[in-house]
């Protein structure tokens, strides 16, 4: 075929076809392929001593919700594999590995648990929690409920290393 003889919109057509699957992959986030993926350097995610008694270096107050069933087993934007049985929460905002207390208004009752991803992106919700967490503040059924955050020690991770994510080194260079 001579390239000369393509009119213009042919030669558009094939350069979307061209783009289309280089550029609309799915995201690493979003994988579902749990049996090949290598293991991720994980740090604790228990709540670290003496956070129940820390000073409350912000209050933030909204709406909740609960994510888990979708995204059981994918990659959360720290780099650690999701377990919607397992304590976590994810914001818009607040630096990844930043612990914060949520109460739920409703009940009184609250959690301390560490942001390990972003959203929610849906509306006016400031946090989403895993479905454990729900299950602890006894909102799983109504699927939202108006909380107030408290950060209880700010987080500065940026990721977590691991074979497919190396480490990324921030500072003055040598």
């Amino acid at each position: 075929m001579n390239i000369s003889a393509i009119k213009p919109f042919e030669y558009l057509i094939i350069l979307v076809l061209i783009w289309l699957p280089t550029n609309c992959a799915i995201s690493p986030k979003y994988r579902t392929n749990r049996v090949t993926r290598s293991p991720v350097i994980v740090v604790s995610t228990e709540s670290p001593a003496g956070l129940d008694n820390a000073p409350v270096l912000q209050t933030v107050e909204g709406t909740a919700s609960w994510y888990g069933p979708n995204f059981h087993g994918n990659l959360t934007a720290n780099g650690e594999i999701f377990d919607m049985n397992k304590v976590s929460a994810a914001h818009k905002d607040f630096p990844l590995g930043t612990w914060i207390r949520v109460t739920n208004k409703s009940n009184n009752r609250s959690i301390i648990v560490r942001i390990n991803d972003r959203g929610p992106y849906i509306g006016k919700r400031i946090l989403d929690l895993s479905k454990r967490a729900a299950e602890l503040l006894d909102f799983v059924n109504a699927g939202l409920t108006e909380v107030k955050i408290e950060v209880l020690r700010w987080g500065s991770l940026i990721m977590i290393p691991s074979p497919e994510n190396p480490p990324i080194i921030i500072g003055p260079k040598h």
